[in-house]
């Protein structure tokens, strides 16, 4: 499932604050593994950058208009 950047950026947000993983995960009904990845993502990667990386795997067959 993907998450919305805005969602992404609370998440990290709060943890950063000092609030523990377990409480912002059930806040915002994630798993607690969930913040854990984005947080270290966060911090790995260039200025924060969390938008979610594009899906491998076999391109759709069909068009928008289809």
């Amino acid at each position: 499932k993907a998450y919305s950047g805005d969602l992404r950026q609370r998440i990290t947000t709060a943890v950063h604050e000092g609030r523990a993983v377990k409480d912002v995960a059930e806040r915002y009904g994630v798993h607690p593994r969930t913040v854990s990845v984005w947080r270290y993502l966060q911090l790995e990667r260039e200025q924060g950058h969390l938008s979610p990386r594009p899906h491998k795997g076999r391109a759709a067959k069909l068009t928008p208009e289809q």
